[in-house]
């Protein structure tokens, strides 16, 4: 998980974002994927702050945008996991796990086997299976997901750590404590190697 932003760097944030927003939203050279990505981008820092309300009313813009114009276009997929996850603040598992659901179908069906837009699709579907109660079937989803991270990027790399802690956290659950500390500790590893050891 990441720190928060403070309040103030999060305002500045939102603030020159939006400025972005009305620029490509009023530029002639402004493309509906480039207006859906910004939209994107403030509803994050507007999420990151907690105004779900606000981030809600974004995301749900871009993905309109998006299904309207650019459905095959693989950026939909990272609105589509962008809208997943605002389902999963709201509260709303069973829609989040739907529209995941899609974000995996639309990526395995527009880009190339194991892309990593994939993974991360597959990771948060995962994630809602698992806060779900199906912990059989968040623990496959999160090593399917483990699997494309260590091709993509490769067993050791930085990204991978999260897609390990994944998969540790759904054998932890299980009862599986000696392979869930393997992989805690492989993951911990990685992280204190890329960012030291003080690192949050």
């Amino acid at each position: 998980a990441h720190r928060p932003p403070t309040a103030s760097r999060g305002n500045d944030a939102v603030r020159v974002l939006e400025q972005s927003l009305s620029l490509r939203e009023a530029g002639p050279l402004g493309s509906a994927i480039d207006v859906a990505r910004t939209l994107e981008a403030v509803a994050l820092a507007h999420q990151r702050k907690g105004d779900y309300k606000r981030s809600g009313l974004l995301i749900r813009r871009a993905y309109s945008i998006h299904r309207e114009r650019t459905a095959e276009h693989p950026a939909f997929v990272g609105t589509l996991n962008s809208l997943a996850q605002q389902l999963w603040f709201e509260g709303n598992l069973i829609e989040s796990r739907k529209v995941s659901l899609q974000a995996v179908s639309v990526s395995e069906r527009l880009l190339r086997a194991d892309h990593p837009t994939t993974a991360k699709a597959v990771r948060y579907l995962a994630g809602t299976v698992f806060y779900l109660g199906d912990l059989e079937e968040a623990h496959s989803l999160w090593s399917r997901a483990l699997g494309m991270a260590e091709r993509s990027f490769g067993p050791d790399h930085f990204e991978t750590a999260g897609y390990l802690h994944d998969v540790a956290l759904a054998e932890l659950e299980q009862g599986d404590y000696a392979k869930a500390r393997t992989r805690f500790e492989r993951a911990l590893a990685i992280l204190e190697r890329r960012f030291g050891g003080w690192h949050d």
